[in-house]
This record gives C-alpha cells, structure tokens and sequence, in this order.
C-alpha cells in the first residue's frame, strides 16, 4: 500500500508527459516562405540598360501593420483577414519586399547601382523611390492582390519626379500557400517593371535638356 502512494506522483508525472506529447506529435510542422526576385540569368524582355552612373535609392518601403507579421495574411472576405499559423515568412515581410523590389530593378535597369534605405550619407543618390504598399495579400486557390503609392523623387530626396498608385492582380494558381506566394511575386515583378520604365524614362528626359 506504502509502496503505490510512494508511485502515485511518479504516474500522474508521466501521464501529463505522455498526453504532452501526443499534442505535439499531432502538430503540423511550421512551413516558411520567402518572395521570389526575376530570375537572374539573361535581361527580360523589354529591358533597358540604365547608366551605371546613374544610382537607385530604394526605400523606404513601408507596408501597413496587419501584414507586417510572421504569419502570411490571407482574406476569407473583403473584410476579414486570417492568419496562417503554420505557414509563415522566413523574415520579415518588409525586408523580404524591399530585397526583392531591389534585386528586380537591378535586373531590369542592368544597373548594380541599387541601393537600400537608409543608405549611407556618404551615398549620392540619382534618384530615390519611395513604396507604400496598401494591400498584399489574396484568397487561397483564387487570387492575389497588391495595391502599392509608388514616387520616385529627385536627388537628395528634393521634388517628386513621378507619383502613381498601382494595383496588380494575378491567379493564385494553386491552392497552396506555396502557389500563392509565387503569385505575389509576380505581382511584385510588375511593380518593378513600373517603377523601372519610370526610371528610365527620366534618365532620357535628363539626358536630352
């Protein structure tokens, strides 16, 4: 009798710590995500060589706070968000955007000269490009949507040279997180692509006055 007292805190110790465990053999194991840049590799269709003495302040690039989190955001409607426990992105949204945004132009201009926010002052930028996306987010299995104020500014971060607001929709193409990440990423291409012809259109006009 003495002896199954004794035992009894030793058994209810190793319940707790078999049901303990049983919870987490059932949990899924987190999945991560990260944007993807344009392929690197030969220059798309439709680029233009900007000169390299031309440089590119990128940034800041904001995004608003419900994004801005580990778990990717999706919509369930045009009102509700949800939160994907187990699928989340592998650093920060914001710096994943920004990097991503940077490795594009330097692709599609064929210009190394892209630097991010905040550079150093010792830093003279051409031109500087300011984001603020409104909107990145979709619906599994359907759609994404990127809603972004975009405006480039002159040297020194003096006078607005461009000022667009753009949005980009693309299917989903699967129902996968995976799917829809791929889809943001283009989505991102085309804002690149934007932002680029902007760019270039000014180096030409600089150079004809």
């Amino acid at each position: 009798m003495m002896i199954s007292r004794i035992f009894e805190p030793v058994l209810m110790i190793l319940c707790v710590l078999l049901v303990t465990l049983g919870g987490c053999a059932g949990t899924p194991p987190s999945k991560f995500y990260m944007l993807e840049p344009i392929s690197h590799g030969p220059a798309p269709p439709g680029t233009a060589t900007l000169d390299q003495a031309v440089s590119i302040g990128l940034g800041p690039v904001r995004l608003p706070d419900y994004l801005d989190r580990p778990q990717i955001v999706t919509r369930t409607d045009q009102n509700t968000v949800q939160l994907a426990e187990f699928d989340r992105w592998a650093e920060p949204l914001s710096s994943n955007v920004s990097r991503t945004l940077a490795e594009n132009l330097v692709l599609l201009l064929q210009n190394d000269s892209v630097v991010p926010y905040p550079w150093p002052g010792s830093v003279d930028v051409t031109y500087q490009v300011v984001v603020d996306v409104y909107r990145f987010d979709g619906i599994l299995g359907e759609k994404v949507l990127l809603e972004a104020q975009w405006s480039v500014l002159g040297k020194k971060g003096k006078g607005v040279l461009r000022l667009k607001r753009s949005t980009f929709v693309e299917s989903a193409g699967g129902a996968s997180f995976g799917a829809l990440v791929s889809a943001q990423s283009r989505t991102l291409e085309n804002l690149s692509r934007e932002i680029a012809s902007a760019l270039q259109g000014l180096t030409r006009e600089g150079a004809q006055e």
